[in-house]
């Protein structure tokens, strides 16, 4: 099979080996009698043929008669089984450590997402940051994460560009803008005594206060703009190793996504300084870019993208019924899901002090507010999974 034309417009020519005892190989065209199930996979100029029939020709075959070969040319495909002189099929062979690394790599990248919340108690008493700044703080990475998310889809970052190392780079990123938080207030302490020998200098405090808050959004908000390319990105990494099956693989991902988010109300129940949770969140986010970035390679599958964004093609998008009712579900799905993962600390910490008050001891020490979410959150792992191979199967 020759293929002419690669990169642009290809055409196929079924070109025949007709060996002659006494002469040099011959390259004859020939009409192949194919098998309904004949695919062709192309990728990169490179073709794979399965399940094709071809009729067999004789080695000792060396008179040359026209007659012949125009008779084994029309003859019809045999019933009998698959033998050597047939192509046999060359399924695409996926690496068995594909799925768990980009698994792992997806849960290590998603625990920046929540990173901040999980010692939030923690910034408010040393830098005396107002109690919306819980809202505010989540509100900054959702929309760090919907800015990114329409960037990457307008200029088709994931398809102008490999998307292992597109995963590699926002993973470098979001890791370091999270690292960045704890040097935000590296001098709150300094300011603090100061305003203890100077009551007077109240509102050089909430100006302090202010421009520690709008650092932290600006770091969170940025953290969320490179999760875009760690969430989603994962998922097309996947989907390149799949032509089937990829409901599985996707029900995985996110339910690395569940439990990433929840890691680090888990790190909260090591006794540690908040900056180091922080720190180790972007480590973890950090090994798991690298993991995809040089461990996994980019799947048989992938199509580079070359067309330019149209906007028309979102109206277009829109004006399919089942498309609009998936999209506004999702969205929200999505609103009320991470409206329940940030309320859930709340809710169980007020819990928690109600209980206190009433001198109720019957609360174990270890549920937490941490704690809870983190199971909160993390049970969803469970259902995703098991939804994963629910589509596979139903």
């Amino acid at each position: 099979l020759r293929q002419e034309g690669c990169g642009g417009g290809n055409s196929f020519e079924v070109l025949a080996l007709s060996r002659r005892s006494s002469r040099e190989p011959q390259f004859l065209p020939r009409q192949l009698h194919l098998s309904p199930q004949v695919s062709l996979h192309h990728s990169c100029c490179a073709l794979e043929m399965n399940e094709i029939w071809r009729m067999p020709q004789s080695p000792d075959d060396d008179n040359g008669d026209d007659d012949k070969e125009a008779e084994m040319e029309t003859a019809p495909p045999s019933d009998e089984p698959e033998t050597k002189a047939q192509l046999s099929p060359t399924p695409t062979q996926r690496p068995w450590f594909v799925l768990p690394a980009i698994v792992l790599s997806q849960f290590a990248g998603t625990a920046l997402w929540f990173a901040g919340n999980a010692v939030l108690d923690d910034l408010v008493d040393e830098w005396g940051l107002p109690e919306s700044s819980l809202g505010v703080m989540t509100s900054s990475v959702q929309l760090g994460f919907i800015a990114g998310t329409l960037a990457f889809a307008l200029y088709s970052v994931a398809d102008r560009f490999l998307p292992t190392k597109v995963f590699l780079t926002c993973a470098v990123l979001g890791s370091a803008f999270n690292a960045i938080i704890p040097f935000l207030g590296w001098n709150v302490d300094e300011t603090d005594n100061d305003n203890d020998a100077n009551e007077s200098s109240s509102s050089s405090s909430s100006s302090s206060s202010n421009l520690l808050l709008t650092g932290l959004i600006v770091l969170r908000f940025a953290t969320g703009f490179f999760l875009a390319g760690i969430y989603p990105v994962g998922m097309k990494v996947a989907a390149d190793h799949y032509q089937s099956g990829l409901g599985v693989a996707l029900g995985w991902l996110v339910g690395a996504l569940a439990l990433g988010s929840s890691f680090p109300f888990l790190l909260r129940q090591i006794p540690q300084p908040w900056q180091a949770l922080l720190w180790e969140t972007s480590l973890i986010a950090l090994l798991g870019g690298l993991t995809v970035g040089f461990i996994v390679p980019n799947g048989p599958y992938r199509k580079a993208g070359t067309k330019k964004f149209e906007p028309r093609a979102l109206w277009t998008l829109f004006q399919n019924a089942p498309f609009r009712s998936a999209a506004f579900a999702y969205w929200g799905h999505m609103w009320e899901l991470y409206a329940f993962w940030t309320w859930c600390p709340v809710v169980w910490e007020a819990y928690l002090e109600e209980e206190r008050d009433n001198h109720n001891n019957d609360v174990p020490d270890f549920w937490s507010e941490s704690m809870v979410t983190f199971f909160v959150i993390a049970i969803g792992a469970v259902g995703c999974v098991l939804g994963g191979y629910a589509s596979a199967r139903y």
